[in-house]
């Protein structure tokens, strides 16, 4: 089988969509019966991103800027990625697939919902995600059941389901080194944007009940997407907050 996978997120600074989309390229990659194609949708960055690929995958690189792509395929199904079987697209926009299957995958509905909390090209996801290609039938995998159905009720897709993103658990980090550092104290440390659907308030509530006696610290960094603006980064201050 021939798959094609949008890997421009796997350029820079990875958000947390980069992290899955490392994953889901060495799985691929590693399965004998795929071949496997890693689209770059940028005319300049990721001059190095094909070294680090891993063995089995190729890397085709789109010739124009990513902002051109987007725009156009937000009012046409083209231009297309031809040749393959399967087009997917993980980080809210697919390229036209010219025939094949399309997977579009939606990981939350920040950019829908709060656009005041996101910048950069996130600006043009809604309208990307609603192209002409996309209104096919176009199956549409979802992290977490939440947008799976937000995808079914408010963006008409009844394709969408929910599978969960297939993370290789981190190895670094001592639990021991932490708790030495407390002091011997247990303690939470929440790391997460200011974003409404990080929901903290939640798990403030969550821990008041089961562990009252517990500190609880919460980082809290821009709410925005990585390649926003710098006006944007400014507006969110950075904090640690205590909570108790």
């Amino acid at each position: 089988m021939r798959i094609a996978l949008d890997g421009t997120s796997l350029v820079g600074s990875r958000s947390g969509v980069g992290a899955v989309v490392d994953e889901l390229t060495k799985g691929l990659a590693a399965n004998d019966d795929i071949d496997l194609t890693v689209l770059l949708i940028s005319r300049r960055a990721g001059a190095d991103l094909g070294s680090h690929l891993p063995p089995g995958a190729t890397l085709r690189r789109l010739p124009l800027p990513a902002q051109a792509y987007h725009w156009a395929w937000r009012y046409a199904s083209r231009p297309s990625v031809r040749g393959y079987d399967v087009v997917h697209g993980p980080n809210y926009v697919v390229p036209p697939a010219g025939g094949g299957a399309e997977l579009l995958t939606i990981h939350d509905f920040t950019a829908w919902r709060f656009p005041e909390l996101v910048g950069g090209a996130t600006h043009s996801f809604p309208g990307s995600s609603t192209k002409p290609s996309v209104a096919a039938p176009t199956s549409t995998p979802c992290p977490t059941p939440s947008p799976r159905r937000r995808c079914t009720t408010c963006r008409s897709r009844p394709s969408a389901y929910t599978i969960s993103n297939g993370m290789v658990p981190p190895s670094s980090g001592d639990a021991s080194a932490g708790l030495e550092a407390s002091g011997g104290h247990p303690y939470l440390l929440a790391l997460g944007t200011i974003e409404p659907r990080k929901d903290h308030p939640t798990l403030l509530r969550a821990f008041a009940e089961l562990a009252p006696d517990t500190p609880i610290f919460a980082w809290s960094w821009p709410g925005v997407t990585v390649g926003a603006p710098r006006p944007t980064r400014r507006r969110w201050p950075r904090a640690v907050l205590r909570t108790r």
